[in-house]
Parts: structure tokens; C-alpha cells; sequence
């Protein structure tokens, strides 16, 4: 067991979602914590595919590649360079 001390704020938050929906602050609080651990697995993985490929590409391929990476991520700057480069 996980006990946490959450600030006013965010502890009136989680009570007024878990009233909202009917549930028990504890039940919003895991549910959070679950997403939150769900997509940093799943970021971790798409970094560490990223890595794979950038390993097996050419130097001349990489700004192309970072690019593409940039737009999967959603850093939109980075991504028109690689629209503009195409």
C-alpha cells in the first residue's frame, strides 16, 4: 500500500470527480495514477523503437527520421521542417 498526501487543491479536485461519477476518491486516484502509468509505458516504448531504428539509419536518413519522430510526438514545429524537406 501507497499512502500520499495530495495538496487542497487536487484533493478538492479528485472528491469532486469522484462525486461527479459516482465513485470513491480512491477509485479516481488509482484510475489516474494507472493512465498515467499506462502512457509513460507506452512513451518509454515508442522512445526506445525510435532509438532501434535511428541505430539502423544512415546519417543522411536522421533529420528525416527525427522529423517523422517529431510529428509522431506531436512537436508540430519540428514537423513542417520535415513537410518542407519532402
Amino acid at each position: 500500500m501507497i499512502g500520499l498526501r495530495l495538496d487542497p487543491d487536487l484533493e478538492q479536485r479528485v472528491r469532486r470527480i469522484a462525486r461527479e461519477h459516482g465513485r470513491s476518491a480512491s477509485d479516481v486516484v488509482r484510475e489516474a495514477i494507472r493512465r498515467f502509468l499506462d502512457q509513460t509505458g507506452d512513451d518509454l516504448e515508442r522512445e526506445r523503437e525510435l532509438r532501434l531504428i535511428a541505430a539502423s539509419v544512415d546519417d543522411g536518413e536522421m533529420d528525416e527520421l527525427e522529423a517523422f519522430a517529431a510529428e509522431l510526438q506531436g512537436d508540430e514545429e519540428a514537423a513542417a521542417g520535415r513537410h518542407r524537406a519532402a
